[in-house]
């Protein structure tokens, strides 16, 4: 990056709010003169410590590249060799408290788990019970019913997650929060309608609750492990993050983390919700003519 005065700080804070960079070095003004004459320079690196393990790992990667580079550079130029001075800065989660990343990782995890489990198991033992055909024989449509079950899903899991964050996180845990809950909430019905239409489609094909074990197995386990809560999202082969871009954890993720540490607003996280709101528009449709199709066959 250039030096502060060219990028203010402002901008700084935005690209890390945004999630966009992860590390930011500012390399001052008359850098290299400072190092030929034989001072000490600062060099400050700012880094996004919401991404607690990259936070604690890269700076050491940093300062041994900025040492490396700057060692080369005086060998070529005959100098004595010297150590910059590099003050670094942790954002958001400055003292690196792994409560902080592993409590909204749970959440986001068991949000992602509930509602599919949920809305897959209520329609399986429905069809268990037969509860399924006195539906059929009311005067509603398929989208009417699929809809109800989605809605019911979302305002139980809306519930257990202002419970956990109010209770849970900042009185139980005393981490604080210093986004705007009303748009996380917002932002979580938004997932929801995505994982809600999962569960229903995974409970639209398959025939019991043994086959709806292994199927939710096999669906939440990539879900969770390749969507950045478990591990970083950006070490994982491309193919696999162009793939989990078409899922909506791995959106939800990213908003969840920038609303709830950083204090992103709608400005920095709209593209994330309106991803998230496009692949649930797809999940539902797709969910809606298989439920539909899966009704007929039955009446």
């Amino acid at each position: 990056f250039n030096t502060p005065d060219i990028i203010s700080y402002y901008d700084i804070d935005k690209k890390m709010d945004s999630g966009y960079y992860t590390f930011i070095v500012l390399i001052p003004s008359e850098f290299e003169k400072d190092v030929l004459s034989n001072n000490v320079p600062e060099i400050q690196v700012n880094i996004d410590a919401t991404r607690m393990t990259q936070a604690g790992i890269g700076a050491s990667y940093v300062r041994n590249i900025i040492n490396q580079e700057i060692e080369t550079f005086l060998q070529k130029s005959s100098e004595n060799s010297f150590n910059p001075k590099l003050v670094t800065r942790y954002k958001y989660n400055q003292n690196l408290t792994g409560d902080w990343f592993g409590s909204i990782n749970e959440i986001i995890n068991n949000i992602v788990m509930i509602s599919i489990l949920l809305s897959a198991a209520f329609l399986v033992r429905e069809r268990e019970h037969g509860t399924i055909d006195h539906l059929m024989v009311m005067p509603l449509s398929s989208f009417e019913i699929m809809i109800s079950k989605i809605l019911a899903v979302c305002i139980i899991v809306l519930i257990g997650v202002c419970f956990s964050i109010f209770f849970i996180v900042e009185i139980l845990l005393q981490i604080p929060i210093s986004g705007s809950i009303v748009l996380y909430l917002f932002s979580t019905f938004l997932v929801l309608f995505a994982t809600t239409s999962m569960g229903v489609f995974i409970g639209t094909v398959v025939k019991n609750m043994p086959q709806l074990g292994m199927v939710f197995i096999l669906t939440i386990l990539p879900l969770m492990m390749l969507s950045g809560t478990m591990s970083p999202y950006e070490s994982m082969p491309l193919v696999l993050q162009y793939l989990m871009n078409l899922m909506p954890t791995s959106h939800f993720v990213e908003l969840s983390q920038a609303i709830l540490f950083r204090d992103a607003g709608i400005t920095i996280v709209y593209k994330q919700m309106i991803n998230i709101f496009l692949i649930g528009v797809v999940f539902f449709t797709i969910t809606l003519l298989i439920f539909k199709k899966s009704l007929k066959l039955n009446g």
